[in-house]
């Protein structure tokens, strides 16, 4: 699980982050250890949920993730 992960001031945080669990997720060594997916829990864009800015604050950070990805929005992620 994860939540708040939208950044506009320091996204380079996100990325690292967003790599480390894919790197997690790669270097497990039995399919019983690996995570069946993330469930982030909202707020994946800052300010004001901004279609402009999923891409950059979300889709991009994630893009490597191999599980799927379950987004439930937050208080920030309505335009």
């Amino acid at each position: 699980m994860a939540g708040d992960t939208g950044s506009l001031r320091s996204p380079g945080f996100q990325k690292l982050v967003a790599n480390e669990m894919t790197r997690q997720y790669d270097n497990e060594s039995t399919t019983a250890d690996k995570p069946q997916f993330l469930f982030h829990l909202g707020d994946v864009v800052y300010n004001f949920g901004q279609a402009s800015q999923y891409y950059d604050q979300f889709f991009s950070p994630y893009k490597n993730y191999p599980a799927p990805v379950f987004a439930i929005p937050g208080n920030h992620d309505a335009d």
